[in-house]
C-alpha cells in the first residue's frame, strides 16, 4: 500500500482548516489532487496551483500531504512535473524542499536529474543535504557522478562526510565503523538500511566487505 493510499479528505480538511484562512480555499483542490491520484476522477489541471502554493508556504503537515498527492501525480501526468521544476527553482528554501519531497524514484532519470543536479548544489546546506540523501535513499546508483561531483566542490566539512556516507552506500551497499574496539555496520536491503553492532570475536581480522557479508547473512537466516 502506497503512502497517499491512507490520507483522508477528512485529515485535508483538518490539515488546511489548521493554517490560515488562505488554507480553507485550498481545501477543493488538495481533495480533488488526492481524488485525481487513485484514479478517482480526471485529470484537472487547475488543482495543480493550489498544490504548489501548499507546499511551498504551508505547514509540515499540509506540505507533506500535498508533496505526495504531487509526486503520484507527477508519475501519471506531464504536467504535474512542472509543478516539480518550478518548486525546484522557488527562491523560498521549503519550496525547494517540497520538489524533494516530490520527487518520486519512479519518474524518469532524466527528469530526476534535471530536478536533483540543481538541488545537490543548491546554496542552503539544507537542500544540498536532503538532495544527496534523496538519491541515496532511493538507491540510484545511476547518479553517483553527481553526488561525486557534489563532494568534490562541497566546502562545509560536515556536508562531506554526509556525502561521503551516502557514496559508500551507494558504491559499495554497506558502511562499517570501526572506532575503540567497536563495530557497527549497516547494509542496504531493498526494503531500506539495516544496521547492527558486530561482535564476532575475530572482527579485528576481517575485512569491511567480509564484516558487510557475514551480518547480511546472519540478517536473511533470521528473516522469515
Amino acid at each position: 500500500m502506497k503512502a497517499i493510499e491512507v490520507i483522508t479528505n477528512e485529515e485535508i480538511d483538518a490539515a488546511l482548516s489548521n493554517w490560515t484562512p488562505k488554507g480553507r480555499d485550498l481545501i477543493p483542490a488538495l481533495v480533488k489532487g488526492l481524488d485525481m491520484a487513485l484514479g478517482k476522477c480526471k485529470f484537472d489541471g487547475a488543482v495543480l496551483a493550489g498544490l504548489e502554493f501548499a507546499i511551498e508556504y504551508g505547514p509540515w503537515d499540509v506540505v507533506s500531504k500535498a508533496s505526495l498527492i504531487t509526486a503520484e501525480l507527477a508519475e501519471k501526468y506531464d504536467e504535474a512535473k512542472t509543478v516539480i521544476v518550478r518548486l525546484a527553482k522557488a527562491k523560498r528554501v521549503q519550496g525547494r524542499l517540497g520538489a524533494i519531497y516530490s520527487l518520486s524514484p519512479l519518474l524518469r532519470d532524466d527528469f530526476v536529474k534535471e530536478v536533483i543536479e540543481g538541488l545537490i548544489s543548491d546554496k542552503s546546506k539544507k537542500i544540498r543535504e536532503m538532495a544527496v540523501d534523496w538519491v541515496g535513499r532511493n538507491r540510484k546508483k545511476q547518479f553517483l557522478p553527481l553526488v561525486t561531483t557534489a563532494l568534490a566542490r562541497e566546502s562545509d566539512e560536515k556536508m562531506k562526510g554526509l556525502i561521503t556516507i551516502e557514496i559508500a552506500y551507494l558504491k559499495d551497499g554497506f558502511l562499517v565503523k570501526r572506532e575503540n574496539g567497536t563495530v557497527f555496520v549497516t547494509v542496504v536491503l531493498t526494503t531500506g538500511r539495516v544496521g547492527g553492532f558486530f561482535n564476532e570475536s575475530n572482527k579485528d581480522e576481517l575485512s569491511d566487505k567480509e564484516i558487510a557479508d557475514f551480518f547480511l547473512k546472519q540478517i536473511r537466516g533470521r528473516t522469515p
